[in-house]
């Protein structure tokens, strides 16, 4: 083909099928791209677009248009079999059998270089020309805004800066502070932050009409952003500095747009002028402001720059205060959780430390009164034997509790050692119960033992006792009178041992804290003891690489299951 003046007119027209391949190729389409037809049937049309990841979406998005619509037409850069690029004019439309379905596509190339060259010199030198005009049109209005709009800024400052100082909850604040630029800074407004420093969230949206604002809430919701854009939000944050946009046209507004969707956003919303500044706090950036006139006549100047950047700095600066009001609010709390704790510790810890002191004490005095009236000889051998049973019984209990004390003291420092040797979790567990015996006989508990044969393992022995017992006499002391189940048994190369009571249980939103330092749940009042047993009991067992849980219902009692590996690792370990 050739055109009035001459020049040859390059076309192609070639057939696809269904899923886009080339099902045809003539004579027109090899001048033009170059290929012989053994080379393209069945490759897709994709082929001859540039070969990064944005134009084969765009590929796709054309055909899903032209099923949708029956035609589709763009311009836009094609690649010959040599590598050579040319700007074409495309038009895709579909191919239907009688019946409506779809048979294939027909696609026309047309090679537009030439004429492109042509239209972008033109449009190079008109552009030029009008934007020396704009400018210089923009300057002067802008000083003349400057001395119109001075005092109307000023007080858009002043009423920012009481919304700033109103609130140490910074989202709030921003909020307010988007809704005070529109409209008299913006005919929308979007107050964008960081989040551990690589994502982009819109912190505040603001704009004038209602249904625009629920399209730029959604959108900002759910679209991420694209850090390497030579314009926009990334672009301010990542430079630290502030950009204004007088006037914004169609190639300004594709690189200002975070993709496709965002750029029809930004047509729809009739975006003309922007501004977007950033904010510090800690001497960093942690987000930026955008400022934008859509349908309206008002465009930006570096006087309405200077108030963005003003407020940015302001709004960092409370942001920044924020953050350190309620991170000393944070730790505050947490002083005062900690002084609590300290408080309710050292009431119960005096409390169960003065018990078993008490009759120690009377038996040394009982004892002494002896001494002193000279009838210590005299004593039946019953009495004395009392006098030792109840006095060894506190000091047991006085060593137990200081044990529990250091125990905690060296999880605290990390010096928890475990010293592993071969062990039966099976004889652990009998010398335990037989340990053990008078508690349970005063308590009118029945102990039943689930745990055959020899269970051995590379554990720590006095730990593993401890483990033992203190589930063991946290069953007896919260289920007098039931019955406790402790059974052992290899389970999937590992070792489960369950400590089951029928007791009183534990309430629902009581679990959780049966593991924690001092904690004590369930009849608090009547049963004693510093709340430590079960947490020394699950940091001994982390210490082995094993788990401990615990399941129970109000009133039907608790089961506690610890799973050891049969090896810790190391002969010695310190948690």
């Amino acid at each position: 083909m050739e055109s009035k003046g001459g020049d040859e007119i390059q076309v192609s027209v070639f057939l696809l099928d269904t899923q886009g391949c080339v099902s045809s190729w003539n004579e027109g389409a090899k001048r033009l791209m170059g290929y012989e037809s053994r080379e393209v049937l069945g490759q897709h049309t994709s082929k001859f677009y540039l070969s990064d990841d944005a134009e084969t979406e765009k590929c796709e998005y054309g055909l899903k248009r032209v099923v949708h619509d029956g035609i589709f037409e763009e311009q836009g850069w094609r690649v010959r079999k040599d590598g050579s690029r040319f700007w074409a004019s495309v038009v895709i439309t579909t191919l239907r059998s009688r019946d409506g379905n779809l048979t294939g596509f027909t696609e026309v190339i047309q090679d537009m270089t030439k004429r492109r060259e042509v239209e972008d010199s033109l449009r190079a030198a008109q552009g030029g020309l009008e934007r020396r005009v704009i400018e210089r049109t923009l300057e002067l209005e802008s000083a003349n805004d400057a001395l119109t709009q001075s005092e109307q800024y000023q007080r858009f400052l002043a009423d920012s800066g009481e919304i700033l100082a109103s609130s140490h909850s910074f989202p709030e604040v921003l909020q307010s502070i988007s809704d005070l630029a529109v409209p008299m800074l913006a005919d929308w407004c979007v107050i964008e932050m960081l989040e551990e420093d690589t994502e982009l969230y819109a912190a505040a949206v603001s704009h004038h009409d209602s249904y625009s604002l629920r399209c730029l809430k959604r959108f900002y919701k759910e679209h991420t952003y694209d850090r390497n854009a030579r314009q926009g939000s990334w672009d301010v944050i990542k430079s630290g500095k502030a950009r204004l946009y007088r006037e914004i046209s169609d190639s300004l507004l594709g690189e200002i747009a975070k993709g496709p969707e965002h750029l029809s956003l930004l047509k729809r919303l009739q975006s003309k002028s922007m501004m977007i500044s950033p904010f510090w706090a800690n001497g960093k950036v942690i987000g930026a402001i955008t400022f934008a006139f859509s349908d309206s006549d008002r465009r930006y100047s570096s006087f309405n720059l200077s108030i963005a950047q003003d407020l940015g700095r302001r709004t960092g600066n409370a942001i920044e205060r924020s953050r350190l009001y309620q991170k000393l609010e944070a730790q505050t709390a947490e002083l005062q959780c900690a002084v609590q704790v300290r408080d309710e510790f050292l009431s119960i810890a005096s409390h169960e430390l003065r018990t078993p002191l008490t009759p120690l004490k009377l038996q040394l005095q009982s004892i002494l009164k002896c001494l002193e009236k000279g009838t210590l000889p005299n004593l039946a051998p019953e009495k004395v034997q009392r006098i030792v049973h109840i006095s060894d019984k506190a000091i047991n209990r006085l060593t137990h509790l200081v044990e529990d004390l250091l125990d905690v003291s060296r999880i605290t420092a990390g010096k928890l050692k475990l010293n592993c040797e071969d062990v039966d979790l099976s004889e652990v567990i009998h010398e335990v119960v037989d340990r053990y015996f008078s508690e349970i006989s005063l308590a009118r508990c029945r102990v039943f033992i689930d745990a055959r044969g020899p269970l051995l393992g590379h554990w720590d022995r006095l730990r593993l006792e401890q483990v033992v017992t203190n589930l063991l006499t946290n069953a007896i002391k919260f289920s007098p009178g039931k019955d406790i189940i402790l059974s052992a048994a290899e389970v999937r190369g590992s070792v489960r041992f369950t400590v089951q009571d029928y007791g009183i249980g534990i309430d629902a939103a009581d679990v959780d804290r049966v593991f924690r330092r001092f904690e004590r749940v369930g009849s608090d009042q009547n049963v004693g003891g510093l709340g430590l047993g079960l947490y020394i009991t699950r940091q001994i067992v982390s210490a082995h690489g094993g788990v401990i849980q615990v399941e129970s219902k109000m009133g039907e009692g608790s089961s506690f299951t610890v799973e050891l590996p049969f090896r810790v690792g190391v002969s010695e370990y310190t948690a």
